[in-house]
């Protein structure tokens, strides 16, 4: 081979090198939040899951979709209203008439993926490859700091962190002059709101400051001459606009529907709540501790501390950290805008202008600080790591450009290499055991529906539970999934808001089918002439005899009464026990069995009985 035909086989082999780099550069981003995505959607389509408490309910709404029944309004809320809209039913639907529960962790898994996708599309719009990346990764870590069921993960307040993620990012880019985000905004942006409304102030807060950035950016624009270009541009934001404002007309026609329906309506009272509600906030110190824990050095979303069982949270951040985030969201913005950055200068101060009113939404809140109250922020503090991280980048890149391009690059592919081997490691733990939410849960539905299964045949009974642990998720599951089996169920009317109307009553003239659990402490019939049709027990005999020794010595060493039943649902109650003398490894134990579900005795009661 010549001299001249090495020299241009070696350009062709670079050239390829250089092709491929581009590509991984270009796509990696959305290869990588996909690829856990696919095996979470696997672990989906092949499980038995069946789902307990909230999500049940969920579930029950997502089947009464297409029929007299069908949702207007969004899932229940503890404070006697219920979430703006029904958008997760509604889109859930179909999955759930062909797949029946698990087609709810099908659309989760959609969902999430459709709005990871959204998220690094629209960031790579607003800051190129490098904010692509950064929040490709920054949604693996959040992601991942949750565990394997957060892909699979439906209940309402957590379903919607990715799409607020995406709608932040959408809104963003539409800000920028990238008209199909205005689509992707509006539905990215109701999906949250809907599904919870802690959403709507970061939402507001985020419409406001996108509008100012578009009124910069427009300004900015009018300095320059116009041309035909400019004019056609303008039709287009017209369309697009016209195709975003028919997305909110139907995905907001059931509440509005509602509204009008009803009086006086569920977007009324939940203004009426949060305007004139009886309800105090919580004290300021909770709110900067939570605030710093959640929006400080190190964000939950980083670190995953927060877990359902700690209700409420009991683990607050150093205040102080509020500060080193402030001063870094200040000098981001200072030298961006010196350096005359535009892009980076407006994502920053947007991301600090949804940080401040996170801090004081925070302040607003009622009652206790229970995690799932406060997920909305995690959006927010990943839209402020990856504002900073993306201005770092921005200052150091020409320096490290003119000392040395292999050291770019070499920067740049150690940051692909750690975002893609996230990606590997959480696709490997949705594919675990276990991976679906609360899976214990619903283990304990299974068992119990089964045999009530086998002993009560199908019919019309008035439906009735006790069990303290865990608000009674297991008997709600059994409900939902006596009803999907054919049963005709009468609920209590306390539960209506749960429920729906159309399914409670006080069941004159029925049977009445009693689910009772162990911990709830009746040891006898619920009435006159009830007869125990069958018993389950959601542990192994070995984990029920383990759960029995460590409830002795917890009742000995808390000086329990004889007759209370020992109750380990959540962190805070351990730490009541171990404060009253149990030690910590039994309060844990206790928790960790006790999430596996009780032993439970099922009564039929004759119609009439007491």
């Amino acid at each position: 081979m010549t001299a001249t035909g090495r020299t241009e086989g070696l350009a062709t082999e670079q050239g390829g090198r250089a092709t491929l780099l581009a590509a991984v550069l270009r796509h990696g981003p959305l290869v990588a939040v996909a690829i856990p995505a696919v095996a979470a959607l696997g672990t989906a389509l092949t499980t038995d899951w069946l789902p307990a408490g909230d999500v049940a309910l969920e579930a029950l709404r997502t089947a009464d979709v297409g029929t007299a029944r069908t949702p207007l309004v969004g899932a229940y809320s503890r404070f006697g209203w219920s979430h703006p809209g029904p958008l997760l039913f509604w889109l859930g639907s179909p999955f759930h008439q062909l797949l029946g529960p698990r087609g709810l962790l099908v659309e989760a898994v959609l969902v999430n993926l459709a709005s990871a996708l959204v998220a690094v599309t629209a960031a790579r719009r607003v800051g190129g490859r490098a904010a692509a990346w950064l929040v490709a990764g920054a949604t693996l870590a959040a992601v991942g700091a949750v565990g394997a069921p957060a892909l699979l993960e439906i209940w309402n307040p957590f379903v919607a962190m990715l799409p607020l993620l995406a709608f932040l990012l959408s809104v963003a880019a539409a800000a920028d002059g990238h008209r199909p985000s205005l689509v992707a905004a509006a539905a990215t942006g109701t999906f949250a709101v809907q599904c919870h409304v802690g959403s709507a102030p970061v939402v507001l807060a985020a419409l406001v400051g996108a509008g100012a950035w578009a009124l910069h950016r427009r300004r900015t624009e009018a300095a320059l001459p116009a041309g035909p270009a400019a004019t056609d541009a303008g039709r287009r934001w017209w369309v697009w606009g016209a195709v975003a404002a028919v997305v909110l007309v139907l995905a907001w026609s059931g509440p509005l529907v509602e509204q009008v329906a009803n009086d006086p309506g569920n977007l009324r009272e939940m203004a009426t709540f949060a305007l004139d509600g009886e309800e105090a906030p919580a004290p300021l110190s909770d709110a900067v501790g939570v605030a710093a824990r959640e929006l400080g050095v190190p964000p939950a979303w980083l670190v995953g501390r927060e877990t359902v069982e700690e209700l409420p949270i009991v683990a607050a951040g150093a205040p102080w950290t509020l500060g080193v985030v402030a001063a870094a969201l200040a000098v981001a913005a200072t030298w961006a805008l010196r350096r005359g950055d535009g892009p980076a200068a407006r994502l920053v101060l947007l991301a600090a202008w949804l940080w401040l009113v996170s801090l004081v939404a925070l302040t607003r809140n009622v009652g206790l600080y229970i995690p799932y109250l406060v997920r909305w922020t995690w959006p927010v503090g990943i839209l402020v790591a990856v504002a900073l991280a993306l201005t770092g980048w921005r200052a150091l890149a020409p320096t490290l450009g003119r000392r040395s391009a292999a050291a770019s690059r070499a920067a740049a592919l150690v940051a692909v290499v750690v975002v893609l081997a996230a990606s590997a490691g959480l696709a490997v733990r949705s594919l675990g055991d276990r991976a679906e939410p609360d899976r214990p849960q619903g283990e304990a539905v299974r068992t119990l529906a089964d045999a009530i299964d086998r002993t009560v045949p199908e019919g019309a009974y008035a439906y009735r539970w006790a069990d303290p642990h865990d608000l009674g998720s297991v008997p709600v599951g059994v409900a939902v999934e006596l009803e999907r089996r054919g049963y005709d169920l009468v609920l209590p009317p306390e539960r209506s808001l749960l429920f729906g109307e159309e399914r409670v009553g006080p069941g004159d003239g029925l049977p009445r089918l009693v689910v009772v659990a162990e911990r709830a402490g009746a040891v006898g019939p619920p009435a006159p002439g009830a007869e125990e049709v069958t018993t389950a027990d959601a542990l192994s005999p070995a984990e029920r005899a383990r759960l029995d020794e460590v409830e002795a010595r917890i009742r000995r060493d808390a000086d329990l009464p004889a007759d209370r039943p020992v109750v380990v649902d959540s962190i805070v109650t351990a730490r009541d026990l171990e404060a009253a003398g149990a030690s910590e490894a039994d309060t844990r134990a206790a928790l960790d069995l006790q999430r596996e579900g009780d032993a439970y005795r099922v009564w039929l009661v004759p119609p009439g009985a007491g």
